[in-house]
């Protein structure tokens, strides 16, 4: 058993090479560690799947089912509202934010850009504050 769960990320990424393929680790989610969790390519989070879903390019032949798609059975995704910390094993220090707003992903930030956004929502909040 891993300390985190896995995640793959269909949306394009800032300033990096890594596609859709990639399997990214994080401890987003509560729960059992070792979980999957797929990003589309339009911003919703599915999941969690109990072993690899295929690659977003999956094969043209008509399949059916929850296996066959690598989406749940009812196909809808998780109602996600937050953000997922997540990083790739062959680049551990390229971390990236997915920031989800009503169940969609709206942006991805690199960790340098998430944590300087936040510090500037921080000063604004305080200085809001004490008006």
């Amino acid at each position: 058993m891993s300390g985190y769960d896995l995640l793959f990320c269909e949306m394009p990424l800032p300033e990096t090479k890594l596609g859709p393929e990639t399997l990214f680790c994080t401890r987003a989610f509560d729960g059992v560690f070792s979980d999957v969790y797929r990003i589309t390519a339009d911003g919703y989070l599915f999941g969690p799947f109990e072993e690899v879903p295929p690659p977003a390019n999956r094969p043209a032949q008509p399949t059916h089912g929850a296996a066959a798609t690598g989406y749940p059975a009812d196909g809808r995704p998780l109602a996600w509202n937050g953000d997922i910390e997540f990083w790739s094993q062959q680049h551990p220090r390229q971390v990236f934010f997915a920031c989800f707003v009503d169940g969609r992903c709206v942006r991805i930030l690199l960790d340098s850009d998430y944590r300087s956004l936040m510090e500037r929502a921080r000063r604004w909040a305080l200085l809001s504050a004490s008006m």
